[in-house]
């Protein structure tokens, strides 16, 4: 967990959460045989670099122009902003490959992958929502109940995840209701 310390990404609060979902990520890197991660480390596909590029781009030029010139970041800012676009470009190349349809695409373990790493990159139970969503399409229920179920320990981490934001707890709840309402179907 050190290396997410590092990355700004987790606090000194409860952590079952990011750890169910970490343990979560290694068993269905395994389970899905997901060629695209080695050691642990995601290893992006052509696509998806270029949605990332894209997506970088898009905010670099929308900064600007709400500027009016050159905008620069802190560079204490810049890594959290980079995670979020990132994270925010896979998972909508996932959601319009696979998730938006109603018939399982022959290459979907490609997109599992990729929500895997918008979730690596951002921690987003939305995330994990969607995969779960395809994993119930492709018959993996019982791998799909794992994504659930780490959904439902996400109100551990909502406070770092939204940064204290008292709006938050509503979505905070309709998430984990979600989830409630996808294992329920399940059993």
């Amino acid at each position: 967990m050190n290396i997410l310390k590092t990355l700004g990404l987790l606090k000194e609060k409860d952590t079952r959460y990011v750890d169910s979902g970490m343990e979560l990520l290694c068993k269905l890197i395994v389970t899905l045989d997901l060629t695209d991660w080695k050691d642990l480390l995601p290893i992006y596909t052509e696509e998806e670099i270029d949605i990332i590029d894209n997506g970088l781009t898009a905010f670099q030029r929308t900064a600007n122009d709400v500027i009016g010139g050159k905008t620069v970041f802190h560079p204490n800012a810049v890594s959290g902003i980079q995670r979020k676009v990132i994270a925010d470009a896979l998972s909508e190349l996932a959601d319009r490959k696979c998730g938006y349809s109603n018939e399982l695409q022959k290459n979907w373990k490609d997109y599992a992958s990729t929500y895997l790493k918008a979730w690596s990159a951002n921690l987003s139970p939305l995330v994990l929502l969607n995969l779960g969503e395809l994993l119930i399409k492709a018959d993996y229920k019982t791998e799909a109940k794992s994504v659930f179920q780490v959904v439902l320990l996400f109100p551990t981490y909502a406070e770092t995840y939204y940064g204290g934001n008292p709006k938050a707890k509503d979505l905070v709840k309709r998430i984990t209701n979600d989830a409630k309402d996808r294992l329920n179907d399940l059993a």
